[in-house]
């Protein structure tokens, strides 16, 4: 073999290997390029990421579990479910099964501004993790552990006649002050009445007493009336 021949076959060699190469790294971007893409910029289908970020925040009672879409793209609201997963288990929820508030979601969209409710029982004092996933992207949009608050039992102090209460609070305390107040201003009226009744029985006594006491001075003294006119006789 000629010198030339073998420089030929070194370059054929080396041209394979590039064009090889440029295949394998041109492969590897498209697939990232795909990857970051189905999943909405986030490979690993981390919370909010739905091609855009997407700002969900959840509230929960034991009545209630709310959903507040704060900003980001519209969501389908087919596309979209709940996994709730507590110390019992987990269940799923289709989005469509709870209330878009103020007559949200009538455009299928969940839209920007709007707040997903759905009712549901839950044990206070115990965490529960929820999640939002968009099938039609195959992402989680939002998941958080959330304690359930335990019901307050806290009721304000009675207040004095004339004094409000100061801060915020709830409607319910409000009524509850307000029966309190009317109880209250009941009883003082039984209060005053009795009080009255009474001052009206002691009068009576005393009017009988004086009574008995001029009966008794008038059967002690039967002649006073008649003794000036026996002394004349």
């Amino acid at each position: 073999m000629t010198a030339s021949s073998t420089d030929r076959a070194q370059t054929e060699s080396l041209a394979s290997l590039l064009l090889l190469g440029i295949v394998v790294v041109s492969a590897t971007t498209f697939g990232a390029y795909y990857v970051a893409s189905a999943t909405g910029g986030a490979g690993d289908g981390g919370p909010g990421s739905v091609g855009k970020s997407v700002d969900i925040e959840a509230s929960v009672t034991a009545d209630v579990l709310t959903l507040s879409h704060n900003g980001g793209p519209a969501m389908s609201v087919d596309a979209l479910r709940v996994v709730v997963a507590n110390d019992s288990g987990e269940f799923t929820v289709a989005f469509e099964e709870g209330t878009v508030r103020d007559g949200g979601g009538a455009n299928g969209q969940f839209d920007p501004g709007e707040t997903w409710l759905l009712d549901w029982n839950q044990s206070a004092g115990t965490d529960v993790t929820v999640s939002l996933i968009n099938d039609d992207a195959e992402t989680l949009v939002f998941q958080d552990t959330i304690l359930i608050p335990a019901e307050s039992t806290d009721r304000p102090a009675k207040l004095a006649k004339g004094e409000t209460a100061v801060g915020g609070g709830s409607e319910e305390g409000s009524e509850e002050d307000g029966d309190d107040e009317e109880e209250e201003e009941e009883d003082e009226e039984d209060e005053e009445e009795e009080e009255d009744e009474e001052d009206e029985e002691e009068e009576e006594d005393e009017e009988e007493e004086e009574e008995e006491e001029e009966e008794e001075d008038e059967e002690g003294n039967p002649g006073v009336g008649n003794g000036s006119g026996n002394g004349n006789r």
